[in-house]
């Protein structure tokens, strides 16, 4: 399915303010990362975590480390499964990956959606929801900036009171 400019949700009028708030990451500074994570968890006690993208490395990283810490992750286009989650054997902690439709017009993507794939079947307890198989498309890889936010919110929030978490 192709897609026009016109047809993406996110409002493209805002994408100069978007750009700007953009910063860059350091990958020798992860293991500073996931230990104040799991700090930031050991003082809020178990909950959901919802992350986005790079951010999904941690998350994962986290709930690999201390599942105790992490009720479910709710995972927004993850741009990589982390290696503690690949090479996990047991998966206890219930994750939602979500995905927008738009992954078919990019290569790097297109196989981060396999890794995505190989990693959920893997486990009962990962689950893998496309907007598009909910009436939701055009999604943007930024799916809580897009102009149909509070729909993608909606089925989110709808997998979690399944959880009862």
């Amino acid at each position: 399915m192709e897609y026009a400019f016109n047809k993406i949700a996110f409002p493209m009028h805002s994408i100069e303010q978007f750009a700007a708030q953009m910063v860059p990451r350091w990958t020798q500074t992860d293991d500073l990362i996931i230990e104040a994570y799991l700090e930031e968890l050991r003082k809020v006690g178990p909950g959901v975590v919802i992350a986005h993208s790079q951010g999904c490395v941690f998350a994962l990283e986290a709930a690999a480390r201390h599942p105790e810490l992490v009720s479910a992750l709710v995972l927004l286009e993850p741009a990589a499964i982390s290696h503690f989650a690949t090479s996990a054997t047991d998966w206890p902690v219930p994750t939602l990956i979500v995905l927008g439709d738009l992954i078919e017009q990019n290569a790097r993507w297109t196989k981060m959606r396999e890794d995505i794939r190989n990693f959920a079947g893997n486990f009962p307890s990962v689950e893998i929801m496309s907007l598009p198989e909910n009436g939701l498309y055009g999604n943007s890889h930024m799916l809580m900036m897009d102009t149909n936010s509070s729909d993608v919110a909606a089925i989110i929030q709808t997998w979690l009171e399944r959880l009862s978490v």
